[in-house]
């Protein structure tokens, strides 16, 4: 229990000076509409990340409870899907509102997301790229 605390504050910390370090962008195309008018457009978005995000942990630990003991996928490879599967599911999402609704309603939405998040969007790709492409492998490697 105190580990869970404690991870919890040092992930708060941690965000926190990530915003401080790298605010969101400043000079934006859309920084002189109201962000209200952004909010209303993109808030069913950005909680459909957060849901694609928790779906893509979830899964591989339905795979693992539902599994036997011997089952290809419970081996260690299993930790990087278990971390990559969400940034990889955020991504996917990324890739079908582009898809779908074009690249300026793309940027809209990471404009809002940068300011629901407090911190540049190019912070999280820097960690979550790696991290996407590593649960990527993983999921190869294990259903192989």
């Amino acid at each position: 229990m105190l580990d869970d605390v404690l991870s919890g504050l040092i992930g708060g910390l941690l965000a926190k000076s990530m915003s401080k370090v790298f605010p969101p962008q400043e000079e934006h195309e859309l920084a002189h509409v109201p962000f209200d008018a952004i909010r209303q457009r993109n808030k069913w978005l950005y909680r459909g990340a957060g849901g694609a995000f928790l779906l893509g942990f979830l899964l591989p630990l339905l795979a693992l409870a539902t599994g036997s003991a011997n089952a290809p996928w419970r081996n260690e490879w299993l930790c990087g899907v278990i971390f990559g599967l969400p940034f990889l599911t955020f991504y996917v999402l990324l890739g079908a509102i582009w898809a779908f609704r074009g690249r300026p309603r793309l940027r809209e939405f990471v404009f809002y997301a940068e300011r629901q998040m407090e911190t540049n969007i190019f912070v999280c790709h820097t960690m979550g790229v790696p991290i996407a492409v590593l649960g990527v492998a993983s999921l190869v490697l294990t259903l192989s």
